[in-house]
């Protein structure tokens, strides 16, 4: 029916009008604004659930389980008006009954795993430490206790009549507040993208952000005892459904949109959430007690925030040192470039995003003239120290977007991500001017000649260790040919070096 995003949002724009409109009209009339808001919400349920299993369906990676899980909870709610829109047409109530209430919460429950889904699928979450499953504990026991002392009263009358109901009450403002946590967390991590799929998050974040929203304000009614069936607050669980059903348009696989130094950055976010819960436990102990603190209360309340404080300092004091061992682990100790290791992460990543851009990428690997005759002739230390001057030099040339890494010895490589053949011809011609002045390192100056290879993706290579093999073929070549120059390695070299290849398997 809407095939724009901004079709889509007057459509639902203009079904959010209709619906306060009818609402406002059978203001007195509750059966027929539950007949309204029970077919809109069909409707609604119904266009989003085939437009996100369209996107299951056109997606070919794991991402396409996380439309999958996403759509069952659509379906879930679809269901659950089809079975309110039953007893208002033939029972002839404009209420649900509490039985119908498992249907909603069993739509909450797949929303949740599909979050968790795209969170495993953005950051990993299968290797997060203990420490974030010792958080997760925390604020969801912090959720269970709040919602049950808050619902007690009400939970003690209807378990004497169902105990699965009573559960099914509590359950609901847990499911609803952890949901919009992990709404919030996938924004979070998708400030590492690369912006592909930001807008998309963005939706689906309006979306369950909305929803939370009419959740929070049904239980508030629901507990002074003045929610009306079918009111003011229905129209934002439909609009929420809605924009779920539009939030795939731009939202792509990423295999891992942050790792490493950014992973700890978000553990160590996230550690703060068991200390606000608990605090948040403190204060509503307070408050349960009409604030009439007495010299426990103080004190016990001064010990917490100075556990509290001491913790939250630790952690801090921890994070910074793990942050400085890891980029100590990855850097250089001559030059403080990345080192190996971070190359070969690093260009495995950008061939990721290579492959879902169809762009190029380009590996230049330098390799110093008779390095070794200057160690020899001029000593270690010296020798060194034009390797500092080199990586600095290399450091000046390059753009700030291209990266630099000395893989030990005389050998550095250069990787450019979305480039071509001209522009990498283009920095080969950079550094072969930068290395035509010079290098005064103490009172020797030493003049000193690189040899230059260059492979590109997807022409020579689709992975990280081929690229590289060819790249180091084509600086021999480049040696062959006199040095102090550049090749790229051609598409016949490589063909011939799969044969090669192919007859000494053979």
């Amino acid at each position: 029916m809407y095939t724009t995003r901004r079709f889509a949002m007057l459509y639902l724009l203009g079904i959010t009008i209709l619906l306060y409109g009818w609402i406002f009209l059978f203001g007195e009339n509750a059966w027929m604004r539950a007949l309204g808001v029970s077919v809109v919400s069909i409707i609604v349920g119904s266009l989003s659930f085939k437009r996100i299993y369209h996107a299951f369906c056109n997606r070919l990676n794991p991402q396409r389980y996380f439309w999958l899980i996403l759509n069952i909870g659509v379906f879930f709610y679809i269901l659950f008006n089809c079975i309110w829109l039953y007893e208002i047409i033939v029972l002839k109530r404009a209420y649900y009954s509490n039985e119908v209430n498992i249907v909603w919460n069993i739509s909450l429950i797949c929303y949740l795993f599909a979050l968790f889904y795209k969170l495993k699928m953005i950051c990993k979450i299968s290797t997060v430490t203990n420490r974030y499953i010792f958080n997760i504990v925390i604020f969801m026991a912090s959720a269970v206790t709040i919602s049950a002392h808050y619902l007690l009263q009400k939970l003690y009358s209807l378990a004497e009549n169902s105990i699965i109901i009573a559960l099914v009450i509590l359950a609901y403002p847990i499911l609803s507040l952890s949901t919009l946590l992990a709404t919030i967390s996938v924004v979070y991590l998708s400030r590492y993208s690369n912006g592909r799929d930001k807008c998309s998050i963005n939706y689906m974040f309006i979306g369950f952000t909305i929803k939370s929203i009419g959740d929070f304000i049904y239980l508030f009614q629901e507990g002074l005892g003045i929610y009306e069936i079918a009111g003011y607050i229905d129209p934002l669980w439909i609009v929420g459904v809605g924009l779920l059903g539009f939030c795939f348009e731009d939202m792509k696989i990423s295999p891992q949109l942050f790792s490493g130094d950014k992973e700890e950055k978000w553990n160590n976010h996230v550690s703060i959430f068991p200390y606000l819960s608990s605090l948040l436990l403190m204060i509503l102990l307070i408050d349960y007690h009409r604030w009439e603190m007495n010299s426990l209360f103080i004190g016990l309340f001064i010990i917490y925030l100075l556990v509290m404080s001491r913790q939250l300092f630790l952690l801090q004091k921890n994070y910074h040192l793990m942050q400085k061992y890891k980029g100590l682990a990855y850097l250089d100790s001559l030059t403080g470039l990345y080192n190996r290791t971070r190359f070969k992460s690093s260009l495995r990543s950008m061939l990721e995003d290579a492959q879902q851009r169809d762009s190029q990428v380009g590996v230049i690997l330098i390799d110093l003239d008779r390095f070794k005759n200057i160690n020899d002739s001029l000593g270690h230390h010296i020798g060194d120290k034009l390797l500092i001057e080199v990586a600095n030099r290399l450091m000046k040339t390059l753009n700030q977007e291209d990266k630099c890494f000395r893989l030990g010895g005389d050998e550095f490589v250069i990787t450019l991500s979305g480039t071509s053949t001209t522009h990498c011809a283009i920095v080969a011609e950079k550094i072969l001017h930068m290395f035509s002045k010079p290098f005064q390192i103490e009172e020797y100056s030493i003049a000193v000649t690189p040899s230059i290879g260059i492979s590109m993706y997807p022409d020579n290579g689709d992975n990280s260790y081929t690229l590289f093999k060819h790249a180091d073929a084509a600086m021999y070549l480049a040696k062959e040919k006199g040095k102090n120059n550049y090749r790229f390695l051609t598409k016949r070299y490589v063909k011939r070096s799969n044969e090669k290849s192919l007859l000494k398997t053979g």
